[in-house]
C-alpha cells in the first residue's frame, strides 16, 4: 500500500524458493514495476534493505 522505490523484485511460477525466476526488476521512484507476463498464475517476491514485504505474494495475468 505504500510506495517503495528501488526495491528488487522477482516473479516465479511457485512459491518454491528454489525455482526459476522468469521476471525480475526494480521498481521505480513511484514504486511500480511492469511485466510481460502470459495469462497464469504467478508469485511475487520483494526486498529491500530496512522494508518488510511479504513474501511471496501470489497474483493472476489474465488474458483480457
Amino acid at each position: 500500500d505504500n510506495p517503495v522505490a528501488d526495491a528488487d523484485v522477482w516473479v516465479r511460477t511457485s512459491t518454491d524458493d528454489d525455482g526459476p525466476v522468469v521476471a525480475s526488476g526494480v521498481t521505480d521512484n513511484f514504486g511500480q514495476i511492469t511485466f510481460h507476463l502470459d495469462p497464469g498464475t504467478y508469485y511475487r517476491w520483494a526486498q529491500k534493505s530496512g522494508v518488510n514485504f511479504t513474501n511471496p505474494q501470489s497474483f493472476t495475468v489474465t488474458d483480457e
